[in-house]
């Protein structure tokens, strides 16, 4: 999955989802289960944060970059 904003959203309601499934399920093999998929998920979400943290903004960098452009003058 490809990271970005739209991604993490989508990821953090899935995650969401599958909490709100476990914790309504009462079998508990379901419920433990459901609350695995939801960690694994959790996690994805970790990792793409991580990602996306650490690829440079664009805005902020055309914003340097603009201000370097006037500093120049």
């Amino acid at each position: 999955m490809e990271p970005s904003l739209v991604n993490l959203i989508h990821l953090r309601d899935k995650e969401q989802s599958y909490r709100d499934k476990a914790y309504a399920s009462a079998d508990s093999f379901v419920r433990d289960h459901l609350l695995m998929q939801a960690d694994t998920i959790k996690e994805q979400h970790t990792e793409m944060q991580r990602v996306m943290s650490d690829k440079p903004n664009p805005v902020l960098l055309e914003l340097k970059h603009r201000e370097e452009q006037l500093s120049l003058f």
